[in-house]
């Protein structure tokens, strides 16, 4: 008896980590538009809601419900994540995450450092506001020259 109240024990506390969850929320930002659902902090890791932010990045979504994996696919470019784990497959090779991906309030939630440079997208956050911003390289490439090339402009009329 004392083997089985160990093992169930053992599987609690294993799978704490896909149902803790603090309260800390923080606004999630892609291509300048707030995805319905925020991220949270679980174990002290951002994780956010993948659908919404892979959606919003203009990838088109798969959800097997039999294996549990959500693939999003872009521009010839392929993500999958299963829940419950801690493996992110970028176009055939397998990556490590922080954490794990788990469901919080129907959501699929992932680590948002994985996101970055997915799609060629990359993140940036306000610690001021507490919001999550994810952008096109591109757009803030464009963002950097625009300012360097204004400032540059300034300097020499003064």
């Amino acid at each position: 008896m004392k083997k089985i109240l160990f093992i169930i024990g053992i599987f609690v506390l294993l799978n704490l980590n896909i149902v803790y969850a603090a309260n800390d929320s923080t606004a999630v930002v892609v291509n300048n538009t707030a995805i319905d659902k925020g991220g949270k902090m679980f174990n002290g890791k951002f994780l956010i809601p993948a659908r919404s932010a892979f959606e919003a990045m203009g990838a088109d979504i798969i959800w097997n419900n039999n294996t549990k994996v959500l693939t999003a696919t872009k521009n010839n470019s392929t993500v999958s994540i299963k829940l419950g784990s801690s493996k992110i497959t970028v176009d055939g090779l397998e990556k490590s995450m922080e954490h794990i991906t788990v469901i919080y309030d129907g959501n699929l939630l992932m680590p948002a450092k994985s996101i970055d440079g997915l799609f060629n997208y990359t993140s940036a956050f306000d610690e001021v506001n507490n919001i999550m911003f994810f952008s096109p390289r591109l757009y803030l490439h464009m963002l950097y020259y625009a300012v360097c090339r204004c400032s540059k402009g300034n300097k020499k009329h003064k």
